[in-house]
């Protein structure tokens, strides 16, 4: 299933933006796979610390991350995220370039 770019959730200007963005693609990425905490993130890539929490604040904002979970360990309120796009896709159609997404199918823990 394919969303129109008009979704309230997503646009294909955020989508976009993503996409464009290496450290954006980054945090995407992982997050697809599971929910993500922002201390795993920070292990598994080069991205430095305050840009990968401005980066998730726009995710968010953008509808392409959101919170699934939130512990509390050691004091501190630990948010997992998970990117609620199955995937991405660029298409090539009439000499114009169009941005496709699918939603994540929803399974047994997001009902």
């Amino acid at each position: 299933m394919f969303l129109e770019p008009e979704d309230p959730g997503v646009d294909e200007e955020a989508v976009g933006s993503a996409v464009a963005n290496p450290c954006d693609r980054q945090i995407l990425a992982l997050a697809q796979r599971g929910p993500v905490a922002a201390k795993t993130i920070l292990e598994r890539t080069s991205i430095p610390k305050s840009t990968l929490y401005r980066r998730i604040d726009r995710l968010q904002e953008q509808g392409l991350l959101e919170v699934v979970s939130s512990t509390i360990e050691d004091g501190h309120r630990i948010d997992r995220y998970r990117c609620p796009l199955q995937g991405i896709g660029i298409r090539i159609e009439d000499g114009e370039i169009h941005l496709e997404w699918s939603a994540r199918r929803p399974q047994a823990e997001d009902a």
